[in-house]
Protein backbone atom coordinates (compact mmCIF):
# COMPACT_ATOMS: atom_id res chain seq x y z
CA UNK A 1 0.00 0.00 0.00
CA UNK A 2 1.04 3.61 -0.77
CA UNK A 3 1.12 6.59 1.65
CA UNK A 4 0.72 10.01 0.41
CA UNK A 5 1.27 12.44 3.61
CA UNK A 6 1.45 16.09 3.43
CA UNK A 7 1.15 16.05 -0.64
CA UNK A 8 -0.09 18.57 -2.35
CA UNK A 9 -2.04 16.84 -5.56
CA UNK A 10 -3.28 19.68 -7.19
CA UNK A 11 -4.30 19.65 -10.43
CA UNK A 12 -3.18 15.66 -10.24
CA UNK A 13 -5.81 13.56 -12.45
CA UNK A 14 -7.02 10.26 -11.64
CA UNK A 15 -8.68 8.35 -14.38
CA UNK A 16 -10.20 4.55 -14.06
CA UNK A 17 -7.62 4.18 -10.86
CA UNK A 18 -9.66 2.15 -8.06
CA UNK A 19 -9.12 4.03 -4.41
CA UNK A 20 -11.46 1.20 -2.49
CA UNK A 21 -10.99 0.75 1.26
CA UNK A 22 -8.63 3.54 0.90
CA UNK A 23 -8.63 5.87 3.62
CA UNK A 24 -8.78 9.62 3.17
CA UNK A 25 -8.05 12.25 6.54
CA UNK A 26 -7.79 15.82 6.19
CA UNK A 27 -8.15 15.76 2.41
CA UNK A 28 -9.18 19.25 0.94
CA UNK A 29 -11.27 17.87 -2.23
CA UNK A 30 -12.86 22.04 -3.18
CA UNK A 31 -13.27 22.21 -6.32
CA UNK A 32 -13.17 18.80 -7.31
CA UNK A 33 -14.86 17.45 -10.55
CA UNK A 34 -15.95 13.88 -9.58
CA UNK A 35 -17.73 11.79 -12.74
CA UNK A 36 -18.83 8.17 -12.62
CA UNK A 37 -17.93 7.81 -9.37
CA UNK A 38 -19.52 4.98 -7.08
CA UNK A 39 -19.37 5.91 -3.41
CA UNK A 40 -21.35 2.46 -2.13
CA UNK A 41 -21.08 2.12 1.83
CA UNK A 42 -19.22 5.15 1.73
CA UNK A 43 -18.93 6.85 5.36
CA UNK A 44 -18.32 10.47 5.62
CA UNK A 45 -17.66 12.14 9.24
CA UNK A 46 -16.93 15.51 10.14
CA UNK A 47 -17.74 16.76 6.19
CA UNK A 48 -18.57 19.78 5.06
CA UNK A 49 -20.51 20.21 1.89
CA UNK A 50 -20.61 23.67 0.59
CA UNK A 51 -22.28 24.21 -2.85
CA UNK A 52 -22.20 21.14 -3.61
CA UNK A 53 -24.18 19.98 -7.09
CA UNK A 54 -24.69 16.40 -7.18
CA UNK A 55 -26.75 14.66 -10.40
CA UNK A 56 -27.05 10.97 -9.36
CA UNK A 57 -28.35 7.49 -8.36
CA UNK A 58 -29.78 8.39 -4.80
CA UNK A 59 -30.55 5.68 -2.78
CA UNK A 60 -30.35 5.27 1.14
CA UNK A 61 -28.52 8.35 1.53
CA UNK A 62 -28.42 9.53 5.15
CA UNK A 63 -26.92 12.73 5.86
CA UNK A 64 -27.18 13.63 9.59
CA UNK A 65 -29.57 10.96 10.25
CA UNK A 66 -32.22 11.80 7.64
CA UNK A 67 -32.50 9.89 4.51
CA UNK A 68 -32.72 12.38 2.05
CA UNK A 69 -33.14 9.72 -1.27
CA UNK A 70 -37.03 9.76 -0.84
CA UNK A 71 -37.27 13.82 -0.03
CA UNK A 72 -35.49 14.08 -3.46
CA UNK A 73 -37.97 11.78 -5.03
CA UNK A 74 -40.62 13.50 -3.63
CA UNK A 75 -39.54 16.90 -4.96
CA UNK A 76 -38.52 16.16 -8.20
CA UNK A 77 -41.92 14.52 -8.44
CA UNK A 78 -43.45 17.54 -7.07
CA UNK A 79 -41.86 19.78 -10.25
CA UNK A 80 -42.65 17.15 -13.04
CA UNK A 81 -45.83 15.37 -12.22
CA UNK A 82 -45.53 13.01 -15.19
CA UNK A 83 -41.98 11.80 -14.60
CA UNK A 84 -43.44 8.88 -11.94
CA UNK A 85 -45.13 7.58 -14.83
CA UNK A 86 -42.08 7.29 -16.71
CA UNK A 87 -40.70 4.23 -14.73
CA UNK A 88 -38.86 1.41 -16.51
CA UNK A 89 -40.48 -2.08 -16.53
CA UNK A 90 -37.31 -3.58 -16.85
CA UNK A 91 -33.28 -1.92 -15.75
CA UNK A 92 -32.61 -1.68 -19.66
CA UNK A 93 -35.92 0.48 -20.12
CA UNK A 94 -37.78 -0.88 -22.63
CA UNK A 95 -40.95 -1.57 -21.91
CA UNK A 96 -41.32 1.81 -20.23
CA UNK A 97 -44.86 3.43 -19.47
CA UNK A 98 -45.60 6.52 -21.75
CA UNK A 99 -43.32 8.92 -23.72
CA UNK A 100 -39.78 9.26 -21.85
CA UNK A 101 -39.89 12.79 -23.57
CA UNK A 102 -43.27 13.43 -21.34
CA UNK A 103 -41.34 13.60 -17.54
CA UNK A 104 -40.15 16.91 -19.04
CA UNK A 105 -42.88 18.45 -20.68
CA UNK A 106 -43.34 16.08 -23.89
CA UNK A 107 -41.15 17.51 -25.82
CA UNK A 108 -36.84 16.42 -26.61
CA UNK A 109 -35.32 14.09 -24.69
CA UNK A 110 -35.59 13.77 -21.07
CA UNK A 111 -31.66 14.57 -20.93
CA UNK A 112 -32.31 17.44 -22.98
CA UNK A 113 -34.34 19.32 -20.08
CA UNK A 114 -32.26 18.41 -16.78
CA UNK A 115 -29.78 20.43 -15.97
CA UNK A 116 -26.35 18.79 -16.93
CA UNK A 117 -27.68 16.84 -19.76
CA UNK A 118 -28.52 14.08 -17.56
CA UNK A 119 -32.01 11.93 -17.71
CA UNK A 120 -33.97 12.10 -14.72
CA UNK A 121 -34.60 8.72 -12.87
CA UNK A 122 -37.62 7.68 -11.38
CA UNK A 123 -36.01 6.43 -7.95
CA UNK A 124 -34.87 9.76 -7.31
CA UNK A 125 -31.44 9.87 -8.98
CA UNK A 126 -29.93 11.07 -12.49
CA UNK A 127 -28.17 10.10 -14.83
CA UNK A 128 -29.19 6.32 -14.93
CA UNK A 129 -31.37 3.50 -15.91
CA UNK A 130 -34.31 2.94 -12.82
CA UNK A 131 -36.60 0.34 -12.35
CA UNK A 132 -39.38 0.18 -9.83
CA UNK A 133 -38.82 -1.01 -6.54
CA UNK A 134 -40.69 -3.30 -4.58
Amino acid sequence: MTDFRDQDLTGARFENVSLRRASRRIVDLSGAQLRSVMLHGTRMRGVELCDVDIYGELQHVVINGVDIAPLVEAELNRRMPDRAKCVPATATGSGSVGDPGAAVGGHGRASENVPGGRAASPQGGMGTPAVRRT
